[in-house]
């Protein structure tokens, strides 16, 4: 977190929380070609698929299920999200 700012609605917020945008970037990239391989999967089979296919699908699913995935009584902070993520 950085320093105190105040926000549009004139309220102070507690700051700004940093995330490297190198790691956002390669969590995203990786998570669409999941994606990708998520549907290749459904049309040709998981067989036809190659060995960084089943990397990015493993990607997909443990991403979705750690780090997406938060049901509506779990209660966890920006921090813990950011831990999962790294």
């Amino acid at each position: 977190i950085t320093h105190p700012i105040p926000d549009l609605t004139g309220y102070i917020t507690e700051g700004q929380v940093y995330v490297d945008r190198q790691l956002h970037n390669r969590q995203y990239a990786c998570y669409a070609i999941g994606k990708d391989v998520q549907a290749m999967k459904a049309v040709v089979g998981e067989e036809a698929l190659t060995p960084d296919d089943l990397l990015y699908l493993e990607f997909l699913q443990k991403f979705e299920k750690n780090f997406i995935a938060q049901g509506p009584y779990d209660n966890r902070t920006v921090y813990e999200t950011l831990d999962i993520g790294w």
